[in-house]
């Protein structure tokens, strides 16, 4: 059954964020706002959030997301920490890559699917619209999850996180192989594969770039806190190889 939650804050760490992010009115931020609604294991999910995306360059982005219903046997760091349809309007490009802001510029549209190594029977599918206001300079998505999940739910961190960002043959259209790594609480590791088609766009991506993401993530049972950075680069001749099927073979780069 799912799990009736009230929603929460994160109290002292959400607020040093609010403060920095407040102080720093010249770091180009750009605000978001997130909602989820869907069902997992014929159990209900629902949370909506808010956060700022970094336009700087400094790789400062955060969120906070708060959850009404949340099914007892799911983890928000199953999907990716739920941020996946807006993190990389937040990732640094490096010139002749592009994020997904350079792309779509706020608006577009998303289907993803997600499956999970090692747990058979489950795939969750996951669909979003993504607009953008002029006027509030608000980014705002909404997401549908729907599918049933059969893994471990005492996950804690995502340790790895990694993209390759194909171009399409239709214009505005990209496609996306990612694989996170979320560590569970015994220490063990869950791999999380997914595969995404963005579109929409109001750009073409020109040719094939890889993206590397850094996730700090912690749930308490209602609140959700995501602070993140990442890049996009395009590879050089023959490092692609690095790619697996399915699995990322790139570790990630700290700033």
């Amino acid at each position: 059954m799912g799990c009736m939650l009230t929603r929460g804050s994160c109290g002292v760490a959400w607020s040093v964020v609010v403060g920095a992010l407040a102080a720093a009115g010249s770091a180009q931020a750009l605000n978001f706002q997130v909602d989820f609604d869907g069902s997992i294991n014929g159990d209900q999910i629902s949370a909506s959030g808010s956060g700022s995306l970094d336009r700087s360059g400094t790789g400062q982005n955060f969120a906070e997301i708060g959850f009404d219903n949340l099914p007892s046997e799911f983890s928000p760091f199953a999907v990716d920490v739920m941020l996946t349809n807006v993190c990389p309007n937040g990732f640094r490009a490096d010139g002749s890559s592009d994020n997904l802001w350079d792309l779509a510029h706020g608006s577009y549209s998303i289907e993803r699917t997600f499956q999970w190594l090692g747990v058979p029977g489950s795939l969750v599918t996951a669909t979003a619209e993504v607009t953008f206001d002029d006027e509030l300079q608000t980014l705002h998505s909404s997401m549908h999850f729907s599918g049933n999940y059969h893994g471990p739910t005492d996950l804690v961190a995502i340790d790895d996180y990694s993209v390759l960002w194909l171009p399409s043959s239709a214009e505005g259209e990209i496609f996306e192989a990612g694989t996170a790594i979320a560590r569970r609480a015994n220490g063990e590791q869950l791999i999380v594969q997914f595969a995404t088609r963005y579109f929409g766009l109001d750009s073409s991506l020109g040719q094939t770039q890889v993206g590397i993401g850094d996730i700090d993530a912690s749930f308490d049972g209602q609140t959700l806190t995501i602070g993140w950075d990442g890049y996009f680069e395009v590879p050089a001749p023959g490092a692609l190889a690095l790619f697996g099927v399915g699995i990322l073979g790139v570790r990630r780069r700290r700033a």
